[in-house]
Protein backbone atom coordinates (compact mmCIF):
# COMPACT_ATOMS: atom_id res chain seq x y z
CA UNK A 1 0.00 0.00 0.00
CA UNK A 2 1.66 3.17 -0.78
CA UNK A 3 1.22 6.49 0.57
CA UNK A 4 -2.28 8.50 -0.86
CA UNK A 5 -5.76 8.48 -0.05
CA UNK A 6 -7.61 4.95 0.36
CA UNK A 7 -11.50 3.91 1.04
CA UNK A 8 -13.32 2.39 3.35
CA UNK A 9 -15.59 -0.71 1.60
CA UNK A 10 -19.42 -0.40 3.01
CA UNK A 11 -18.74 -4.33 4.16
CA UNK A 12 -15.68 -3.26 6.42
CA UNK A 13 -18.05 -0.72 8.38
CA UNK A 14 -16.98 -0.83 12.23
CA UNK A 15 -13.49 -2.26 11.87
CA UNK A 16 -11.02 -0.99 14.28
CA UNK A 17 -8.61 0.92 12.85
CA UNK A 18 -5.03 -1.31 13.53
CA UNK A 19 -6.76 -4.31 12.25
CA UNK A 20 -7.59 -2.48 8.71
CA UNK A 21 -4.15 -0.99 8.14
CA UNK A 22 -3.12 -4.53 9.12
CA UNK A 23 -4.03 -6.42 6.53
CA UNK A 24 -4.57 -3.50 3.88
CA UNK A 25 -0.76 -2.85 4.43
CA UNK A 26 0.19 -5.97 4.67
CA UNK A 27 2.47 -4.98 7.89
CA UNK A 28 2.40 -6.58 11.20
CA UNK A 29 0.89 -4.63 14.19
CA UNK A 30 3.99 -2.97 15.16
CA UNK A 31 4.53 -1.18 12.08
CA UNK A 32 0.78 -0.14 11.82
CA UNK A 33 1.23 0.84 15.60
CA UNK A 34 4.48 2.89 14.53
CA UNK A 35 2.45 4.89 11.92
CA UNK A 36 -0.39 5.67 14.15
CA UNK A 37 1.69 6.87 16.92
CA UNK A 38 3.82 8.77 14.34
CA UNK A 39 0.49 10.86 13.55
CA UNK A 40 0.82 9.16 9.67
CA UNK A 41 -3.14 8.06 9.16
CA UNK A 42 -5.55 10.50 8.29
CA UNK A 43 -9.44 9.71 8.68
CA UNK A 44 -11.68 12.47 6.62
CA UNK A 45 -8.78 14.77 6.94
CA UNK A 46 -8.25 14.42 10.93
CA UNK A 47 -5.36 13.11 12.01
CA UNK A 48 -5.72 10.13 14.29
CA UNK A 49 -3.88 8.24 16.69
CA UNK A 50 -6.27 5.84 18.25
CA UNK A 51 -5.62 2.16 17.27
CA UNK A 52 -9.58 0.80 18.48
CA UNK A 53 -11.09 3.41 16.41
CA UNK A 54 -13.81 1.90 14.56
CA UNK A 55 -14.30 3.16 10.89
CA UNK A 56 -17.27 4.05 9.11
CA UNK A 57 -17.78 2.38 5.17
CA UNK A 58 -17.09 5.32 2.48
CA UNK A 59 -14.24 6.89 5.08
CA UNK A 60 -11.29 8.60 3.12
CA UNK A 61 -8.24 6.85 5.38
CA UNK A 62 -5.17 8.85 3.98
CA UNK A 63 -1.34 7.40 4.48
CA UNK A 64 1.50 10.45 5.20
CA UNK A 65 4.35 8.63 4.10
CA UNK A 66 6.58 7.36 6.82
CA UNK A 67 10.34 8.22 7.07
CA UNK A 68 11.47 4.83 8.99
CA UNK A 69 11.45 1.18 7.73
CA UNK A 70 8.10 -0.53 7.55
CA UNK A 71 8.31 -4.87 7.79
CA UNK A 72 5.85 -5.96 5.78
CA UNK A 73 3.88 -9.16 6.81
CA UNK A 74 2.60 -11.24 3.95
CA UNK A 75 1.18 -14.23 5.97
CA UNK A 76 -1.47 -11.67 7.46
CA UNK A 77 -2.08 -10.02 3.69
CA UNK A 78 -4.98 -12.12 2.36
CA UNK A 79 -8.31 -10.85 4.03
CA UNK A 80 -9.35 -7.66 2.03
CA UNK A 81 -8.63 -5.77 -1.25
CA UNK A 82 -7.52 -1.61 -1.04
CA UNK A 83 -9.41 0.32 -3.62
CA UNK A 84 -7.79 3.39 -4.51
CA UNK A 85 -9.67 6.59 -3.61
CA UNK A 86 -11.32 8.50 -6.56
CA UNK A 87 -11.71 12.32 -6.06
CA UNK A 88 -15.01 14.28 -6.22
CA UNK A 89 -14.51 17.34 -8.69
CA UNK A 90 -18.00 18.65 -8.83
CA UNK A 91 -21.55 17.34 -8.04
CA UNK A 92 -25.24 18.94 -8.12
CA UNK A 93 -28.02 17.26 -7.79
CA UNK A 94 -28.16 15.43 -11.59
CA UNK A 95 -24.17 14.62 -11.94
CA UNK A 96 -21.56 13.86 -9.88
CA UNK A 97 -17.62 14.44 -12.03
CA UNK A 98 -14.77 11.85 -10.47
CA UNK A 99 -11.50 11.83 -11.28
CA UNK A 100 -10.88 8.07 -11.32
CA UNK A 101 -7.57 6.56 -10.33
CA UNK A 102 -5.78 3.71 -12.20
CA UNK A 103 -6.70 0.84 -10.22
CA UNK A 104 -10.45 0.89 -9.99
CA UNK A 105 -12.84 -0.53 -12.65
CA UNK A 106 -15.56 2.00 -13.50
CA UNK A 107 -18.42 -0.17 -13.43
CA UNK A 108 -18.93 -3.98 -14.32
CA UNK A 109 -19.52 -4.98 -18.41
CA UNK A 110 -23.13 -6.49 -18.58
CA UNK A 111 -21.25 -9.66 -20.40
CA UNK A 112 -19.23 -9.35 -17.03
CA UNK A 113 -22.46 -9.83 -14.76
CA UNK A 114 -23.34 -13.08 -16.91
CA UNK A 115 -20.38 -15.24 -16.80
CA UNK A 116 -19.98 -14.29 -13.24
CA UNK A 117 -23.11 -15.70 -10.58
CA UNK A 118 -24.78 -13.43 -8.36
CA UNK A 119 -23.01 -15.33 -5.33
CA UNK A 120 -19.43 -15.05 -6.99
CA UNK A 121 -19.78 -11.17 -7.85
CA UNK A 122 -20.29 -10.36 -4.22
CA UNK A 123 -16.94 -11.30 -3.89
CA UNK A 124 -15.43 -9.21 -6.81
CA UNK A 125 -13.64 -6.34 -6.20
CA UNK A 126 -16.22 -3.08 -6.04
CA UNK A 127 -16.43 -1.05 -8.64
CA UNK A 128 -16.46 3.27 -8.42
CA UNK A 129 -19.95 2.88 -9.61
CA UNK A 130 -20.33 0.58 -6.27
CA UNK A 131 -18.80 2.94 -3.67
CA UNK A 132 -19.79 6.14 -5.26
CA UNK A 133 -23.15 6.13 -2.94
CA UNK A 134 -21.49 6.29 -0.11
CA UNK A 135 -18.55 8.54 -1.04
CA UNK A 136 -20.69 11.00 -2.44
CA UNK A 137 -23.19 10.73 0.77
CA UNK A 138 -20.55 11.81 3.45
CA UNK A 139 -19.65 14.94 0.63
CA UNK A 140 -23.83 15.77 0.36
CA UNK A 141 -24.71 14.73 4.24
CA UNK A 142 -27.90 12.63 2.69
CA UNK A 143 -28.39 9.16 1.16
CA UNK A 144 -27.74 9.28 -2.59
CA UNK A 145 -29.87 6.34 -4.12
CA UNK A 146 -29.20 6.68 -7.93
CA UNK A 147 -25.93 6.81 -9.21
CA UNK A 148 -24.86 5.52 -12.54
CA UNK A 149 -21.97 5.41 -14.92
CA UNK A 150 -22.53 7.44 -18.21
CA UNK A 151 -19.38 5.98 -19.91
CA UNK A 152 -16.23 4.25 -18.63
CA UNK A 153 -12.54 4.32 -18.28
CA UNK A 154 -10.22 1.03 -18.33
CA UNK A 155 -9.18 -0.46 -14.95
CA UNK A 156 -5.85 1.04 -15.86
CA UNK A 157 -7.05 4.40 -16.95
CA UNK A 158 -7.02 7.37 -14.86
CA UNK A 159 -8.91 10.29 -15.50
CA UNK A 160 -12.48 12.06 -15.30
CA UNK A 161 -15.53 10.83 -16.41
CA UNK A 162 -19.55 11.91 -15.38
CA UNK A 163 -21.58 10.10 -13.32
CA UNK A 164 -25.25 10.92 -13.45
CA UNK A 165 -27.83 10.83 -10.45
CA UNK A 166 -31.28 10.65 -11.21
CA UNK A 167 -32.94 9.08 -14.15
CA UNK A 168 -33.65 12.01 -16.13
CA UNK A 169 -29.59 13.25 -16.52
CA UNK A 170 -28.65 9.51 -17.42
CA UNK A 171 -31.27 9.86 -20.60
CA UNK A 172 -30.17 13.25 -21.19
CA UNK A 173 -26.14 12.22 -20.93
CA UNK A 174 -26.91 9.09 -22.45
CA UNK A 175 -28.65 11.25 -25.67
CA UNK A 176 -25.57 13.45 -26.15
CA UNK A 177 -23.24 10.36 -25.85
CA UNK A 178 -25.27 9.19 -28.49
CA UNK A 179 -24.80 12.85 -30.67
CA UNK A 180 -22.10 12.99 -30.41
CA UNK A 181 -21.80 15.96 -27.76
CA UNK A 182 -19.22 14.63 -25.41
CA UNK A 183 -15.98 16.44 -25.64
CA UNK A 184 -13.32 13.59 -24.74
CA UNK A 185 -9.52 14.13 -24.81
CA UNK A 186 -6.67 11.71 -23.27
CA UNK A 187 -3.06 12.37 -22.36
CA UNK A 188 -1.13 9.62 -23.49
CA UNK A 189 2.28 7.94 -23.31
CA UNK A 190 3.09 5.89 -26.85
CA UNK A 191 6.43 4.16 -28.27
CA UNK A 192 7.98 5.69 -31.01
CA UNK A 193 6.67 8.12 -33.19
CA UNK A 194 3.14 9.28 -34.72
CA UNK A 195 1.79 12.06 -36.49
CA UNK A 196 -1.15 14.18 -36.31
CA UNK A 197 -3.35 11.85 -37.91
CA UNK A 198 -7.01 11.02 -38.25
CA UNK A 199 -8.07 7.28 -37.27
CA UNK A 200 -10.95 6.12 -38.91
CA UNK A 201 -11.71 1.96 -38.85
CA UNK A 202 -14.28 -0.20 -37.97
CA UNK A 203 -13.87 -2.59 -34.57
CA UNK A 204 -14.68 -6.25 -34.05
CA UNK A 205 -14.14 -8.46 -31.56
CA UNK A 206 -11.31 -10.76 -33.06
CA UNK A 207 -9.64 -8.69 -35.96
CA UNK A 208 -7.81 -12.23 -36.55
CA UNK A 209 -5.32 -12.66 -33.47
CA UNK A 210 -7.92 -13.22 -31.12
CA UNK A 211 -7.74 -9.36 -30.20
CA UNK A 212 -10.61 -6.53 -30.87
CA UNK A 213 -9.39 -4.56 -33.34
CA UNK A 214 -9.94 -3.29 -36.91
CA UNK A 215 -11.41 -5.06 -39.42
CA UNK A 216 -12.46 -4.29 -43.26
CA UNK A 217 -14.56 -7.85 -43.32
CA UNK A 218 -16.92 -7.68 -40.59
CA UNK A 219 -20.29 -6.06 -41.73
CA UNK A 220 -21.10 -6.28 -37.80
CA UNK A 221 -18.55 -4.39 -36.38
CA UNK A 222 -18.81 -0.47 -35.00
CA UNK A 223 -17.29 2.59 -36.91
CA UNK A 224 -14.17 4.07 -34.27
CA UNK A 225 -12.66 7.68 -34.90
CA UNK A 226 -9.88 8.89 -33.03
CA UNK A 227 -8.02 12.42 -33.34
CA UNK A 228 -4.64 12.03 -32.61
CA UNK A 229 -1.75 14.90 -31.96
CA UNK A 230 1.64 14.82 -31.06
CA UNK A 231 2.29 17.15 -27.89
CA UNK A 232 5.79 16.40 -27.68
CA UNK A 233 8.87 13.94 -28.85
CA UNK A 234 11.22 12.23 -26.51
CA UNK A 235 13.18 9.64 -27.86
CA UNK A 236 11.80 6.59 -28.45
CA UNK A 237 8.27 8.02 -26.37
CA UNK A 238 6.49 10.35 -27.87
CA UNK A 239 3.12 12.45 -25.68
CA UNK A 240 0.00 12.50 -28.07
CA UNK A 241 -3.34 13.75 -27.09
CA UNK A 242 -6.14 11.69 -28.05
CA UNK A 243 -9.86 13.13 -28.86
CA UNK A 244 -12.48 10.70 -29.06
CA UNK A 245 -15.01 11.15 -31.77
CA UNK A 246 -16.74 7.48 -30.89
CA UNK A 247 -16.72 6.06 -27.78
CA UNK A 248 -15.82 2.16 -28.36
CA UNK A 249 -14.30 -0.41 -26.25
CA UNK A 250 -10.50 0.09 -25.56
CA UNK A 251 -11.05 2.52 -28.64
CA UNK A 252 -7.81 4.77 -28.15
CA UNK A 253 -5.78 1.26 -26.97
CA UNK A 254 -6.49 -0.85 -30.13
CA UNK A 255 -6.43 2.83 -32.66
CA UNK A 256 -2.69 3.42 -31.62
CA UNK A 257 -1.21 0.19 -31.16
CA UNK A 258 -2.48 -0.94 -34.89
CA UNK A 259 -0.54 2.39 -35.63
CA UNK A 260 2.35 0.62 -34.49
CA UNK A 261 2.70 3.54 -31.93
CA UNK A 262 0.86 1.33 -28.86
CA UNK A 263 0.85 2.88 -25.21
CA UNK A 264 3.28 2.47 -22.89
CA UNK A 265 2.73 -0.42 -20.11
CA UNK A 266 -0.23 -1.92 -22.73
CA UNK A 267 0.51 -5.67 -23.06
CA UNK A 268 -2.85 -6.25 -25.15
CA UNK A 269 -3.14 -4.26 -27.98
CA UNK A 270 1.07 -3.55 -28.26
CA UNK A 271 1.19 -4.32 -31.75
CA UNK A 272 -0.20 -3.95 -35.45
CA UNK A 273 -2.28 -7.23 -36.59
CA UNK A 274 0.54 -10.47 -37.25
CA UNK A 275 3.32 -7.76 -35.78
CA UNK A 276 5.21 -8.16 -32.96
CA UNK A 277 5.27 -6.30 -29.43
CA UNK A 278 7.38 -2.50 -29.45
CA UNK A 279 9.81 -2.35 -26.96
CA UNK A 280 8.48 -0.43 -23.71
CA UNK A 281 11.34 1.59 -22.43
CA UNK A 282 9.05 3.44 -20.20
CA UNK A 283 9.40 1.40 -17.19
CA UNK A 284 5.63 2.44 -15.94
CA UNK A 285 3.28 -0.43 -14.27
CA UNK A 286 -0.06 0.30 -15.95
CA UNK A 287 -1.62 1.82 -19.07
CA UNK A 288 0.03 5.30 -19.45
CA UNK A 289 -3.36 6.96 -20.77
CA UNK A 290 -5.17 9.16 -18.23
CA UNK A 291 -8.64 11.59 -19.16
CA UNK A 292 -7.68 14.90 -19.36
CA UNK A 293 -10.55 16.69 -20.54
CA UNK A 294 -14.08 16.79 -20.50
CA UNK A 295 -17.06 19.09 -21.75
CA UNK A 296 -21.07 18.13 -22.17
CA UNK A 297 -24.27 19.95 -21.63
CA UNK A 298 -25.78 20.40 -18.24
CA UNK A 299 -28.75 17.64 -18.39
CA UNK A 300 -31.04 20.43 -16.52
CA UNK A 301 -29.75 24.11 -17.04
CA UNK A 302 -28.12 23.00 -20.66
CA UNK A 303 -25.25 25.05 -19.81
CA UNK A 304 -21.67 23.71 -21.60
CA UNK A 305 -19.69 22.46 -18.80
CA UNK A 306 -16.14 21.46 -18.94
CA UNK A 307 -13.32 19.97 -16.92
CA UNK A 308 -9.33 19.31 -17.03
CA UNK A 309 -7.33 16.77 -14.91
CA UNK A 310 -3.49 17.22 -14.67
CA UNK A 311 -1.43 14.38 -15.97
CA UNK A 312 -1.17 12.38 -12.97
CA UNK A 313 2.47 11.90 -10.72
CA UNK A 314 3.91 8.61 -12.41
CA UNK A 315 3.27 9.26 -16.67
CA UNK A 316 4.64 12.90 -15.15
CA UNK A 317 7.40 10.74 -13.71
CA UNK A 318 8.19 9.15 -17.00
CA UNK A 319 7.68 12.51 -19.02
CA UNK A 320 10.31 14.42 -16.69
CA UNK A 321 13.03 11.70 -16.77
CA UNK A 322 12.88 11.52 -20.18
CA UNK A 323 13.02 15.21 -21.11
CA UNK A 324 16.30 15.05 -18.39
CA UNK A 325 17.70 12.14 -21.26
CA UNK A 326 16.68 14.24 -24.06
CA UNK A 327 18.83 17.19 -22.40
CA UNK A 328 21.71 15.29 -21.72
CA UNK A 329 22.02 13.47 -24.63
CA UNK A 330 24.68 14.95 -27.07
CA UNK A 331 23.62 16.98 -30.21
Amino acid sequence: MKPGNYYVRKQDAGIQLLAWLKVSLKLDGGSCNQLIAAGCIFIDKKQVRDPKLQLKGGARVFLKPSHKPLKTNQKKAEARVVIPMPEIIYFDDDIAIVEKPSGLTTVLHAQDKKEFSERDRKFMPSTLQDILPDILSVHTKKKVPYVRAVHRLDKETSGVLVFSLNKKAESSLGKQMREKKFTRRYIALVRGQIENQEIRSILVRDRGDGRRGSSVKDPDGELAVTHVKKIESLGDISVVECELETGRTHQVRIHLGEANAPLCGEKIYDRPLNGRPKPDPSGIDRIALHACYLSFEHPTSGKILSWKSSIPPDMQGVIEKLREEKNKAPD
